[in-house]
């Protein structure tokens, strides 16, 4: 998988920008002044321990939490609550995949078009196509394999052609082959110029497909970077492993 060696000059009116994104509840804190970027045509993972506060942002951006302060904001504008994502160009994937499984596959993806959108079939099909489904058109998603089921989802995101894609936990349940073919899927769609961010537990599919990753640790971001260089970070380290970062027992 092939990618830009330095990340994009991120600019304050293209892209996500999160900045001092700050959510609580009731009187926990899950994450504080958080700053994050993604630019057109980028993969940037977020990634974190357990309880690190992923997917509390990740649902911040989506607009299923509100912020107690800070701001979301795609190409400049403030980005609004869920029911306004599509309108603006974002598409997400959920963890629990949320296919239809008394749906056809097909069917299933054009849910995914953009309401009056025309030729919502032939699209659902050229994507299907892309992503290996094509054959599996007219079958229930409830009889597929859940690999396949996950591409299933995938494809409902991508027929809306986001300039903005959220994937929460897009390699969780597969296999080594999949989560290869899943990589060179989300390159092909940052090669289009959609901006990417994901939320993902598996390092290695990480390290292998984003041009950024931002880590998380108690709600806190401790590091962000090439993914290379984060992963020398002994910071991320500790946050993993336990190991403090002068190399003893925490």
């Amino acid at each position: 998988m092939s990618r830009a060696t330095t990340a994009p000059t991120a600019r304050a009116d293209t892209g996500l920008a999160v900045r001092g994104l700050t959510v609580r509840f009731g009187g926990l804190t899950a994450v504080e002044d958080v700053d994050l970027h993604v630019d057109d045509g980028e993969v940037v993972a977020l990634i974190g321990p357990n309880g690190a506060g992923k997917t509390t942002v990740f649902n911040a951006v989506c607009g299923l939490v509100r912020p107690a302060r800070g701001t979301v904001t795609l190409d400049g504008r403030p980005l609004g609550p869920t029911a306004g994502l599509t309108r603006r160009g974002v598409a997400r994937t959920l963890q629990g995949l949320g296919v239809f499984p008394g749906l056809t596959v097909l069917e299933n993806v054009v849910v995914g078009v953009p309401a009056g959108e025309p030729r919502a079939h032939e699209r659902a099909r050229k994507e299907l196509d892309v992503l290996g489904l094509g054959e599996h058109a007219a079958r229930p998603v409830g009889a597929l394999p859940y690999a396949e089921r996950a591409r299933v989802a995938l494809a409902r995101a991508l027929v809306a052609r986001p300039r903005l894609l959220l994937l929460d936990e897009p390699a969780g349940g597969l296999g080594h082959d999949d989560i290869a073919a899943l990589g060179r899927v989300v390159r092909d769609v940052a090669a289009r110029g959609t901006a990417v961010l994901l939320v993902e537990h598996h390092v290695d599919f990480v390290m292998g497909v984003s041009d950024r990753v931002v880590v998380l640790d108690f709600g806190h971001v401790i590091a962000v970077g090439a993914p290379q260089d984060v992963q020398r970070d002994p910071r991320v380290e500790e946050a993993y492993l336990g190991v403090a970062a002068a190399g003893g027992a925490r």
